[in-house]
């Protein structure tokens, strides 16, 4: 059986991400009537699970999950509730035992390999694995080798995955195939736990135990920077590739601003459209000054830095100057997060 204080805290991280995934689909104009009952369903339900009613909480969830895939536009917004909900329902199941029905409700997730895991480098999702895969694992230590067979797709997803199961199994058992598993985790991307100290704390917590500390982790000073930009240039920043490391980082963004505006333009006509004065795809601020001025940011930080050529901005032996533009942009991945999509 999974630990009770491990579900409940699950239970509560994802209430907390629901709550702010729904006023991103409150912001689309074309289905205010979903939306509304959405998060009325999704209120009640965890006014129920509060007052341990959990019966009439789970068939709460359910309605709330089945008013959002009622929603005739499928914005990401509305793909990552609908998953948030999914997940909750499973570990509400999960804590009452229902392993068969958790696997039954799953299996359609993980079969949905590109919206899963466009979202695996979040924790949340990182959860959304060990979810299915516990149910999977509570019927059978093959069952769970196989799904993770399936959902590991490239080097560092494989990581994920891998490290995930691995708690699962020192949670649940078996503890022997968990030592395992983190060294397939740690092969298949040698700085996952480096780049990810969130990670790294909520696997420690599952397991019950340190992991082992690595020579290679980025300093304080270097993890205050976007995480984006801790995981794309510590491992150069670390081997003295400064220039490289810039200019990955910069690659980052633009692709960045290409995934959150689905925008197919390329560097400075992507940041001039995206972030345009009169016409943005991704607003940062109601002034259009600050909009203008923004637009010149991105435009010319493409335009100067994602540039192999650039030898004059970045310095190959100079990691003081390679750390202030990777200052410069994390501030800008920064204003992404913040900005709204029009």
């Amino acid at each position: 059986m999974i630990g009770t204080r491990w579900l409940s805290e699950a239970i509560d991280l994802l209430d907390v991400e629901l709550f702010s995934v729904i006023p991103k689909v409150a912001e689309r104009k074309d289905s205010p009537y979903f939306v509304d009952y959405a998060e009325r369903y999704f209120a009640d339900a965890v006014a129920a699970r509060q007052e341990g009613r959990r019966a009439e909480a789970l068939d709460l969830l359910q309605t709330c999950i089945d008013h959002i895939q009622a929603m005739p536009s499928r914005t990401r917004a509305l793909r990552e509730l609908s998953r948030v909900a999914q997940l909750r329902k499973a570990v509400l199941l999960l804590a009452q035992g229902e392993y068969n029905q958790v696997a039954k409700d799953l299996r359609t997730c993980l079969n949905d390999h590109s919206a899963l895991l466009d979202l695996s480098v979040s924790m949340h999702w990182d959860l959304g694995y060990a979810f299915l895969l516990a149910c999977l694992m509570a019927e059978n230590r093959q069952g769970a080798l196989e799904a993770y067979q399936q959902i590991q797709n490239g080097t560092r997803r494989a990581a994920a995955g891998a490290a995930v199961l691995a708690c699962l199994c020192a949670t649940i058992g078996p503890t022997d195939l968990a030592t395992k598993l983190f060294e397939v985790a740690l092969q298949a991307d040698g700085n996952y736990f480096d780049t990810r100290p969130q990670q790294r704390q909520i696997y420690e917590q599952l397991l019950g135990w340190p992991l082992p500390a690595s020579d290679n982790a980025p300093p304080d000073f270097f993890l205050r920077l976007h995480p984006k930009v801790v995981e794309v240039a510590w491992p150069l920043f670390r081997d003295k590739h400064f220039r490289q490391a810039v200019l990955d980082t910069f690659i980052a963004l633009v692709h960045e601003v290409r995934i959150r505006s689905g925008c197919s333009l390329d560097n400075s006509p992507l940041m001039n459209k995206v972030f345009s004065e009169k016409a943005p795809i991704l607003r940062v601020s109601d002034n259009s000054d600050e909009r203008q001025g923004m637009m010149w940011l991105f435009a010319g930080a493409v335009m100067g830095l994602r540039n192999p050529n650039a030898h004059r901005l970045i310095h190959e032996t100079d990691p003081q100057r390679t750390f202030e533009w990777l200052a410069f942009a994390s501030a800008l991945f920064r204003v992404i997060d913040s900005a709204k999509k029009i």
